[in-house]
């Protein structure tokens, strides 16, 4: 939900991928699943509604996305429960801390965490 994040993100991410689509908010963000399937998600915490961990639970149902790694940002503290849940299906970073290089660390990570959900 952040522009300047956004474009950050997507002049890392564009150098490496086909294509890049950028979203502002839940619904959007859901819709922009449904209409195509990524090879990844970066996704915010804190997204406005839905927010990112209430699109995490629909894509971990969703048999068409279920497999489809997330990467989940967020500036807030997150942990306990709700950092065990997020874990449990996607990589989380701390979004004041991020580098390119932890992005893509971040991104293969999660790849190989479907992999093994599989």
């Amino acid at each position: 939900d952040d522009t300047a994040f956004r474009t950050r993100m997507k002049a890392l991410l564009g150098s490496r991928a086909d294509s890049v689509t950028e979203v502002s908010d839940g619904r959007s963000a859901l819709r922009a699943l449904n209409e195509r399937r990524p090879d990844l998600v970066l996704l915010d915490l804190h997204l406005p509604a839905p927010d990112g961990a209430a699109i995490l639970a629909h894509m971990r149902r969703d048999d068409a996305l279920r497999d489809v790694p997330v990467v989940m940002v967020t500036s807030a503290e997150v942990d306990g429960v709700l950092r065990a849940t997020l874990e449990a299906s996607a990589v989380v970073l701390d979004k004041a801390h991020l580098s390119p290089d932890l992005v893509l660390a971040a991104a293969a990570a999660a790849t190989q965490l479907v992999r093994r959900a599989r």
